[in-house]
C-alpha cells in the first residue's frame, strides 16, 4: 500500500511525536510504499492500520 508522506508527518506531529515527524520528512519519499518502509515506520510508531486510516480519513477525521 502507498501513502502520501504528509500523511505520516502529519499523524506523527499530531501525536505530539516531532523528532520522528523530523525524522520522517528527512528519510520518506513522497510516495510511501508501507512494505519497503515497514521498519522505519514501525520505529516511529506508525502500523499498518494508522497508516491506512491516515490516508483514507486524514489524520484529523482519526482524533489524533
Amino acid at each position: 500500500m502507498k501513502i502520501g508522506k504528509h500523511h505520516i508527518i502529519d499523524m506523527l506531529k499530531g501525536r505530539g511525536n516531532h523528532e520522528h515527524a523530523a525524522e520522517a520528512e528527512e528519510h520518506l519519499p513522497d510516495e510511501v510504499d508501507y512494505d519497503e518502509h515497514q521498519d522505519s515506520l514501525s520505529r516511529w510508531g506508525v502500523s499498518y492500520d494508522d497508516a491506512v486510516g491516515a490516508s483514507k480519513l486524514g489524520v484529523g477525521r482519526m482524533g489524533l
